[in-house]
């Protein structure tokens, strides 16, 4: 697998590894690639109560429509997708060819595409 992860660029929003929707005030962003199949993922924090201004191609979706996310990191949570089995903290989107978590009152999100 030819992965990439690190630094985020103004090249990760053209290929689409980092979605162009994501606010300006995000931090902490983390984030893989494969170049060869383009799967990638991707957390990051907001302010506490920050709502996500997501494409109109978005909608919500029940946590067992999720399709897990390519990669395994130390830094991607446990329930994330929900396994059934946890309390669901995050509202789940999907859009377009990928997933979206986000837990506004714990300034958290993660954005990622399946295998």
């Amino acid at each position: 697998i030819n992965s990439v992860e690190g630094e985020i660029g103004h090249a990760a929003v053209v290929a689409g590894w980092v979605p162009a929707w994501l606010p300006p005030v995000a931090t902490g962003i983390r984030e893989v690639h494969n170049l060869d199949t383009n799967h990638f993922m991707l957390a990051f924090l907001v302010p506490k109560g920050t709502q996500l201004s997501l494409p109109a191609g978005c909608a919500q979706i029940s946590p067992r429509s999720l399709q897990k996310p390519s990669f395994k990191r130390s830094w991607w949570p446990g329930d994330v997708p929900a396994d059934g089995l946890s309390t669901h903290r995050h509202a789940f989107f999907t859009c377009d060819g990928y997933f979206v978590a986000h837990a506004a009152s714990l300034g958290e999100g993660y954005v990622w595409s399946s295998e």
